[in-house]
């Protein structure tokens, strides 16, 4: 091997990319396991970058939070897996589910008068809660100034997460690491995926029901513009050209 060569292969870097989609996050779960038994049990994590969207940027952060203990992290997160139930992601007991229904059909029959639209069906505190308590975002930012870790995909400035809504047709802005809602922002009917520039000042975000891609100023918190596209967008990147 060439000392050009050995240079150029010492200086890659192996990430791992943890996609959405609820249930398939419990499944990469298992494969981690069946990786993390494949190494000493005092392991780093294999991998200097992680990242992931909605229920995999959760287990990529807790990852990224415990990179010295690749088994300890796998493990934490399977044991949230194992007890995970619904009353964790929203309240779901017949009086909220009552309540929310009511202020909803309020709000349909008054036009917005007497009842402003709720930003949701249910109450998601409880996800929340969870998420605080699964993701220790101080152990994480040490772990990044450390350089433990090489990077994590959230936000460029790591201080705003962004989600988009399929039921109200909109992304929200949350605040890292209290979790507060920042504003809300309008976007195409059924946004299904939704990415961030590089230097964080614009989301681009795939609206599948509308045939189209909504540009969000992240600074202003409002939508730009839209991209008309192919039918049904479900999945874009965004790249910095030089």
């Amino acid at each position: 091997m060439s000392a050009s060569h050995a240079q150029h292969h010492r200086a890659i870097r192996y990430g791992l990319v943890l996609t959405g989609g609820g249930a398939r996050s419990a499944y990469q779960v298992g494969v981690l396991k069946a990786l993390a038994s494949l190494l000493p049990p005092k392991a780093r994590c294999p991998f200097p970058i992680v990242t992931g969207t909605s229920a995999g940027a959760v287990s990529a952060a807790v990852l990224a939070a415990d990179p010295l203990r690749f088994r300890a992290a796998v493990h934490n997160l399977e044991r949230v897996w194992r007890g995970f139930h619904v009353n964790q992601v929203f309240r779901s007991d017949a009086r909220t589910v009552l309540r929310s229904g009511l202020h909803w059909l309020l709000a349909l029959i008054s036009g917005g008068y007497l009842a402003r639209p709720p930003r949701s069906l249910l109450d998601n505190e409880p996800l929340a809660e969870l998420l605080k308590r699964m993701v220790p975002l101080a152990r994480l930012r040490l772990m990044l100034r450390a350089r433990h870790v090489h990077g994590l995909a959230v936000s460029a400035d790591n201080k705003r997460l962004i989600v988009n809504s399929r039921l109200n047709s909109a992304v929200y802005v949350y605040s890292l690491p209290d979790l507060k809602l920042l504003g809300a922002v309008d976007v195409g009917i059924a946004p299904d995926w939704v990415t961030l520039t590089p230097d964080g000042k614009a989301a681009y975000v795939a609206n599948a029901g509308s045939n189209d891609v909504s540009v969000v100023d992240m600074s202003a918190l409002r939508e730009v513009t839209r991209i008309p596209v192919g039918q049904v967008p479900k999945r874009n990147i965004t790249a910095m050209l030089p």
